[in-house]
């Protein structure tokens, strides 16, 4: 019995074999890539690619080469097959590139349109000029806006064409700084309510105190020699320049834009109208003055004159600068100089016969004038000028920048690009300007700036040149050595999904 089923089972093995289900062997979890590494320290970007030339999936974008894995061929990746959004790719042939950058460091070539970049230098550039006033006879107090937003305050030599001394004012999220016109002894600032005294000379700090929370809404405030002045909603408010003590004031019309001091404590105030009140003593009350003008702004003269920035009624608002007096009226106007814009400020030194003049153009966002009358013939000569020009888009000679495309529909929003050799400039709306492949993959970051709509480009030779227009200035800056700077990373092809092992393959 025993022999009769083995000789069965003997038979069912020869005549009727078992057969195994067929199943399919599974593809490996990842292929693995190399490549090689640049002859230099640099930032990587590697990326897969469809057979149809599409980026569709990013290894790595500007990462520092030290931050990657190396192996005894080069750098070391893998890649799951899948592309970014993490679905599956379909099978194919797929190629693998990449890029090293390496440092690309910016030299500024010229600067144009911004008068005062000697003394301030690029990193931190005056972006508009927003008020000054005299300190003596050739020496004027600025208040500026630099390009990151802070204040500054600086003291500059005008017929010596130096800087004093500067002072980067503290940073705050609301409210805006004021300058005083000053005394021969102090130079004032406000902010809101919190006051800081300079001296004129080399900038120190002499007094620094809160006024009362209601004189926060200040517009304009003025020193004299024991006193401070402010003018507001509320009208005029005087204060003791040691303990910072209010004395009490009346006025007869409420929120003045301007005072202005003559000799013998002679006031004038310009209403919010721009009309212009006079009186003889702070303890009198004001009279209205020159009902055929409007005036701009004011800066005293002799005892009883002033040079001003004014509107003639009778003229149609005709804009003159010209000299005017309290008994005589409207004297002569300041005609053989020629004006470079509107001007906003006025500032006379009756020792020295200087005038400052503080204009805004189409053209230029600030322009100091220094003239002074010749004893020679009595005539207004220019000795000063400074701009800011604004950010218009001119171009200079012999510069002719690459066309741009926009792209609307970026990931990262509105693109300007430029195509550059084989990679596209591109300039982002978020202010990032960087190198990148057709297909998107970035190569290099070149810089950041506030105004990408306002880049432009040029290549010459293996150098390259940007525009960059800043509210400042319009800069240039120049790349040298681009294609040697940038190495192509070749990884060849890869199948996907990757062929089943050999059998007997470990």
């Amino acid at each position: 019995m025993r022999q009769t089923l083995l000789l069965l089972l003997l038979f069912f093995c020869l005549f009727f074999p078992l057969q195994a289900e067929e199943k399919p062997i599974p593809h490996q979890n990842s292929i693995r890539i190399q490549l090689a590494v640049p002859p230099f320290e640099a930032r990587i970007s590697v990326g897969i690619f469809s057979p149809e030339g599409l980026l569709i999936r990013k290894l790595a974008e500007l990462v520092p080469d030290s931050r990657l894995q190396v192996g005894l061929n080069g750098f070391e990746f893998s890649w799951d097959g899948k592309n970014d959004l993490g679905k599956e790719v379909p099978p194919g042939i797929y190629s693998i590139i990449g890029t090293a950058a390496g440092a690309l460091q910016p030299e500024l070539v010229r600067v144009e349109g911004n008068d005062w970049r000697a003394e301030f230098g690029n990193d931190l550039p005056i972006a508009r000029i927003l008020a000054l006033s005299r300190v003596d006879q050739f020496r004027l107090a600025l208040l500026a806006k630099l390009i990151n937003e802070q204040y500054v305050v600086f003291v500059y030599d005008t017929f010596r064409e130096e800087l004093i001394w500067s002072r980067i004012l503290p940073k705050f999220p609301t409210g805006r700084w004021i300058l005083g016109r000053p005394s021969a002894r102090w130079l004032g600032l406000l902010h809101q309510r919190s006051v800081l005294i300079l001296d004129p000379a080399n900038g120190q700090q002499l007094i620094c105190g809160d006024l009362p929370p209601s004189t926060s809404s200040a517009t304009s405030m003025f020193l004299l020699s024991d006193r401070l002045l402010l003018t507001g909603p509320w009208g005029v408010r005087h204060f003791s320049l040691i303990g910072l003590q209010e004395f009490p004031s009346h006025w007869n019309f409420s929120n003045p834009a301007l005072l202005v001091f003559q000799k013998d404590n002679t006031v004038g105030a310009l209403d919010e109208n721009r009309n212009l009140w006079i009186k003889k003593s702070l303890d009198l009350e004001f009279q209205k003055q020159f009902e055929g003008w409007k005036f701009e702004d004011l800066s005293p003269s002799a005892e009883e004159t002033f040079w001003a920035i004014g509107f003639s009624v009778a003229e149609n608002y005709r804009q003159a600068v010209g000299e005017f007096s309290l008994r005589e009226g409207f004297l002569r106007e300041l005609s053989q100089v020629s004006m470079p814009g509107f001007p906003l400020q006025i500032e006379f030194n009756p020792d020295s016969k200087v005038l400052f003049l503080h204009f805004r153009s189409e053209e230029a966002d600030s322009v100091i004038l220094g003239i002074y009358k010749s004893p020679l013939d009595e005539r207004w000569r220019e000795f000063f000028r400074r701009r800011i020009l604004l950010p218009d888009g001119k171009l200079p000679d012999g510069f002719e920048f690459l066309p741009r495309s926009l792209n609307f529909a970026s990931e990262a929003g509105l693109e300007i690009a430029s195509k550059v050799r084989n990679w596209r400039l591109v300039y982002r709306i978020s202010g990032e300007v960087s190198l990148e492949l057709e297909s998107g993959l970035r190569v290099a970051d070149l810089m950041r700036t506030e105004y990408a709509d306002a880049v432009q480009a040029k290549m010459e030779e293996d150098t390259l040149l940007l525009r960059v227009l800043e509210p400042g200035a319009t800069l240039i800056w120049k790349f040298s050595g681009l294609p040697q700077k940038i190495a192509w990373l070749d990884g060849g092809e890869v199948i996907w999904p990757p062929p089943a092992p050999p059998p007997g393959s470990n």
